[in-house]
């Protein structure tokens, strides 16, 4: 697995250069600066990149970056700016007064030939956007990015181009050109995922109303993200108890068969028989504690004598069957427990459970009262559902950009922020970069902390 190891950025915001070192053997790195520095827009550019949202890139001010990697690869993104230009279409002549930007991407790794490719989107990302915005029911969101009304997805320029190309003019070729498949292999290798911090709670809003006016008199709001992660829990549920019931048929179906082959090499102790009896049957109370097989009261102890040779052939072929069965909840019952530890260790007052069929279940300590998921203060709603995107919503391996986690988190939260990603870390083989400037969340981790601070700022200190 190829790890990112080194980020180097040149004019960010047209006057910083940032240094970010990320040695592979750390599960996260810390950003801290102050306001004004380029946190958030590094973080952007990485995500940018290597999602291959190249006009997300150009729009992002600096002036080049380099990203190394622990297997000698590196990769460099020079942004070149040219002047305005005109084009002309059916409609007649369209000019822009926005300048074209080309990206250089150079990809240089041992023993391989290097490959060099520019993107540039001269006028036609301005052009798109004109006709897009007409025609195609999209709103712009604050950050470039746009919100497709009739969906709620939040899209960039170029997946809105794909997505509403039959209703822009024919002679009005894609932004972009196509791209060398070698390059866009590698940068899918590298997955990279931005939580930006302040979106969590709720679908984006745009910029204008225009979602209010085209609202359906009746219709149900957007769901509180929450909720959604809630209802997508037992949809993960509803998949784990299927995959289950399809192991337990074919292993049910070849029981006899099985058991009656002969099997002169089978030496198995009355030991470990009990050893894995127990351990399988306090992993269905695990599993009974979140709601999937309910309380396992009908498991019988073994006999306190010597098995017979026939007792421990039957036996075990079960207990190897029952172990398939129940690895089909392994993963589930990892994760399901670490959230449970995490949030209720940070809830006051209120415990949160997990229900097969209901999602997030919380009570109050007191009287046990039930409160609905998007009841809980907004705090408590960051710390759920960042918790649950990073266990349930990441792919493993992947780095994950944290941008401000200090928003809505009280601040003994904020010193065990970094220990939570160390759990999560541990479970997903997920590495992090979180860009803040709250000195409670860096806590006792300045070893792995990078100053963005500029040096022109530090020398005055």
């Amino acid at each position: 697995m190829r790890h990112l190891i080194r980020i180097e950025v040149d004019g960010m915001l047209r006057r910083f250069d940032h240094v970010v070192a990320f040695p592979s053997d750390w599960e996260f790195v810390i950003l801290h600066g102050p306001n004004g520095v380029g946190k958030t827009k590094l973080l952007e550019l990485v995500s940018a990149t290597f999602n291959f949202h190249l006009d997300r890139v150009a729009s992002i001010p600096f002036n080049s970056a380099r990203f190394d990697f622990d297997d000698d690869a590196k990769l460099r993104v020079t942004k070149v700016i040219s002047p305005p230009v005109q084009r002309q279409t059916r409609r007649g002549r369209l000019s822009t007064d926005h300048p074209g930007v080309n990206l250089h991407l150079e990809l240089t790794r041992p023993r391989r030939a290097k490959i060099v490719w520019t993107w540039a989107s001269d006028v036609s990302s301005h052009l798109y956007r004109r006709f897009l915005l007409d025609v195609a029911p999209l709103a712009p969101l604050a950050d470039g990015r746009y919100q497709d009304l009739a969906t709620d997805e939040v899209l960039t320029l170029s997946e809105a181009a794909q997505r509403y190309v039959h209703l822009l003019p024919p002679d009005l070729g894609p932004p972009g050109e196509e791209q060398p498949k070698e390059l866009t292999d590698f940068l899918s290798d590298t997955k990279v995922y931005l939580i930006e911090t302040q979106r969590l709670l709720n679908l984006p809003k745009v910029v204008t109303n225009t979602r209010s006016a085209r609202q359906p008199p009746g219709s149900e709001l957007p769901k509180s993200r929450v909720s959604l992660y809630s209802d997508d829990l037992t949809k993960r549920f509803r998949e784990a108890l299927a995959q289950n019931s399809r192991r337990s048929q074919d292993l049910d179906r070849t029981f006899p068969g099985r058991l009656l082959e002969d099997d002169p090499s089978l030496q198995v102790t009355d030991e470990e028989i009990r050893q894995k009896y127990r351990k399988q049957t306090e992993f269905r109370s695990r599993l009974a504690e979140i709601d999937v097989l309910g309380t396992p009261t009908d498991y019988i102890p073994l006999p306190e004598r010597d098995l017979a040779a026939w007792e421990r052939r039957v036996l075990w072929t079960y207990l190897q069957d029952a172990e398939r069965k129940l690895e089909t909840f392994e993963d589930l019952l990892s994760r399901v427990r670490l959230l449970q530890e995490i949030v209720n260790s940070r809830f006051k007052y209120k415990t949160i459970h997990i229900s097969r069929d209901r999602g997030f279940v919380i009570v109050t300590d007191d009287q046990q009262q039930e409160i609905a998921p998007d009841r809980l203060s907004s705090g408590e709603q960051h710390e759920l559902v960042l918790v649950y995107d990073l266990l349930f919503q990441v792919q493993e391996d992947t780095v994950v950009l944290i941008d401000e986690p200090e928003i809505s988190l009280h601040v003994g939260w904020q010193r065990q922020f970094l220990y939570d990603l160390f759990e999560i870390s541990k479970l997903t083989s997920l590495r992090f970069i979180i860009a803040t400037h709250s000195p409670q969340i860096i806590h006792k981790w300045r070893d792995r902390t990078v100053s963005l601070v500029p040096q022109s700022e530090m020398d005055d200190e």
